[in-house]
């Protein structure tokens, strides 16, 4: 959960617009520490997984891709690896 800090209620009070999560557990755990911390209707719950069939056919083939990574940036994360696998 998110820490209920004097920094933490300043980010969510006046610079966070809105809040993705992967899941609706996580969507709760943002708020478990400070139900007032952030409007729960500004928590988007996203679920990963992408469904192709809804995406329109590409012009030609291209080898240029965008990549998102929505993670902090910890090493447990590995957005290292990326940049060196994609580098």
């Amino acid at each position: 959960p998110i820490k209920n800090s004097v920094l933490n209620r300043y980010y969510f009070g006046h610079v966070i617009t809105e809040v993705l999560t992967n899941s609706y557990a996580t969507k709760q755990t943002v708020l478990a520490k400070n139900k007032n911390l952030f409007p729960e209707d500004k928590i988007k719950v996203i679920y990963n997984g992408i469904d192709i069939s809804n995406l329109p056919p590409l012009a030609k083939k291209s080898r240029e891709f965008t990549l998102l990574n929505l993670g902090r940036l910890e090493a447990q994360k590995n957005q290292f690896f990326l940049k060196l696998f994609f580098s």
